[in-house]
Order: structure tokens, then C-alpha cells, then sequence
């Protein structure tokens, strides 16, 4: 069975302790920039330096809020059988979709893979070895 490397839930949680912890440090500075603001004499350079980082800060949050609607996306599994590709043997490959399916419109399952030949070059040449198309276009 091939599973995702980091569950969706670790995932999110990561991305909001991220969040957290880099707005935290952000959020020191721009609390001297609002000061700066209110006392009427603005720091001109801080304000200007700070936009990248608080645009970082607010694009870490709409990540937490997309992983977090990633959550109730249907849920493919994936088995092969036997669990290694061997060129020239056939594999069996079956699949299950849990959880919201009543969403899923289309679903496209595409099998790359390698051509590393080690003495040759320490490139990957990765190619499509199949697909399985349902639904949709």
C-alpha cells in the first residue's frame, strides 16, 4: 500500500506552527512600525523592509487554511502488487478512494518511472509507464 509521506493532519499541523512561530517574530516589528505610525514619526525603512515578511506571514496562514480544507478531500490508496517494478514484468494495481468521493469528478493515476543507469550518468530520465483515466477529461 503506498501511503503519503507526512499525514495531512501532521501536515497542517506543521504549517501552523510555522505560522505561528514566524507571525510571532514578525509581529514584534511590525508592532514597531504601528508605533512609529502612532507617534508620527514613521520609520520609513522598517515599514518598507517588513512588507516581504509580512506578506510571507500572511501567505503561511492561507496555507494553514488550505491544508486544512485538504483534510476533507477524498482519500486515494494506492497498492501494487508485487511492491517492486521490475522492467518486463506485469504488476497489479488496484485502488481505493475513501472518504468524500461524492466530490471527486475526475481521477487520472499516472506511473513514472526511471530509466538510472548508474556507469552512464547519475541522471533520472523519468518517463510515464502508464495511466488510468476515470471520469471527466
Amino acid at each position: 500500500m503506498l501511503k503519503p509521506a507526512v499525514p495531512s493532519i501532521l501536515r497542517a499541523a506543521g504549517v501552523l506552527l510555522l505560522a505561528v512561530f514566524c507571525n510571532g517574530i514578525v509581529s514584534v516589528f511590525v508592532w514597531q512600525v504601528i508605533k512609529g505610525f502612532q507617534s508620527g514619526r514613521p520609520d520609513w525603512f522598517l515599514t518598507i523592509f517588513m512588507i516581504p515578511f509580512v506578506a510571507v506571514g500572511i501567505a503561511m496562514v492561507a496555507a494553514f487554511f488550505y491544508s486544512l480544507l485538504a483534510l476533507t478531500n477524498p482519500r486515494c490508496r494506492l497498492s501494487v502488487s508485487p511492491g517492486v517494478f521490475v522492467p518486463g514484468l506485469s504488476v497489479d494495481i488496484s485502488w481505493e478512494v475513501h472518504g468524500a468521493t461524492h466530490r471527486l469528478e475526475r481521477l487520472l493515476i499516472v506511473i513514472e518511472g526511471n530509466d538510472h543507469q548508474p556507469r552512464v550518468s547519475m541522471a533520472l530520465r523519468w518517463r510515464v509507464i502508464g495511466s488510468v483515466r476515470w471520469g471527466g477529461s
